[in-house]
């Protein structure tokens, strides 16, 4: 009778126990997903309120990205890096060797994308007509401010975005469902705060398509991250195949008259 007591005792400690981890994991990525979310009122409230471009990317950037990235990303790094060096130095090279080819190319297609679709379809992306009366009141006018963002979006926003969502939200989900849904709600709330700026400048019938294609963007990022181990990859596609092209295509909508 007494072990029978004490295998009862045992069995419901660790039932209470497996439901205090359940409700912890809820809060948890609960916390996880409104923190992922808050981008979309803090740069609403940057553009609309503060109308200032530069008070969203330090809300965004420095709030929302940076710090929790470095409260929880640098150990999942390390974590990753220590099973890396582990594998064959034969296979690691292989890897690195396939993981720059697809890089690369995904960088020309990128831009082939990016580049090829403003220059078919400009005339009926943009709302030419309050265009320059948008940029100019957020502070994108030609100059020294405009090269300065230039900066920070190819060398530095890659940098933050990939270590936040790909490093932090992506990898914290897995945690919690299978890696292709983590993969998706990733790239949705990606997707979700870059329609804040999306429907700022750019018609209604373009705001869809291209929170479409900023969210398949984010499913690429997840996807070279996943295959390559690492978040340079990503990074450098992010940068050079991506932002960059939008940085040209904005200094172009900015030098553009609104009579196009």
């Amino acid at each position: 009778m007494l072990v029978e007591g004490t295998v009862s005792d045992s069995m419901t400690e660790q039932a209470e126990t497996c439901q205090k981890l359940r409700r912890e994991s809820r809060v948890v990525l609960a916390l996880l997903l409104l923190w992922a979310l808050l981008p979309v009122p803090l740069v609403w409230i940057s553009f609309y309120q503060f109308h200032s471009f530069w008070i969203a990317i330090l809300a965004y950037g420095g709030i929302v990205c940076v710090f929790p990235t470095l409260l929880i990303h640098l150990q999942v790094l390390l974590n990753r890096q220590r099973r890396l060096n582990q594998q064959n130095p034969r296979k690691r090279l292989a890897c690195k060797k396939r993981s720059l080819l697809l890089t690369a190319g995904l960088i020309v297609l990128t831009w082939l994308v990016l580049e090829g679709g403003w220059l078919w379809f400009k005339k009926s992306m943009l709302n030419w007509e309050s265009f320059p009366e948008a940029t100019a009141s957020i502070g994108l006018t030609p100059g020294l401010p405009f090269w300065l963002l230039v900066i920070y979006f190819v060398a530095l926003n890659p940098v933050v975005e990939e270590f936040f969502w790909r490093g932090v939200v992506y990898e914290r989900l897995k945690s919690f469902v299978s890696p292709w849904h983590a993969l998706l709600w990733s790239s949705l709330l990606f997707g979700a705060w870059h329609w804040v700026i999306i429907q700022y400048f750019f018609t209604p019938a373009w705001q869809i398509a291209l929170t479409f294609l900023v969210c398949l963007g984010g499913v690429i990022f997840g996807l070279l991250y996943e295959r390559s181990k690492s978040l340079l990859p990503a990074i450098l596609v992010h940068g050079l195949g991506a932002d960059l092209v939008i940085m040209l295509i904005l200094w172009d909508a900015i030098n553009t008259q609104p009579s196009y």
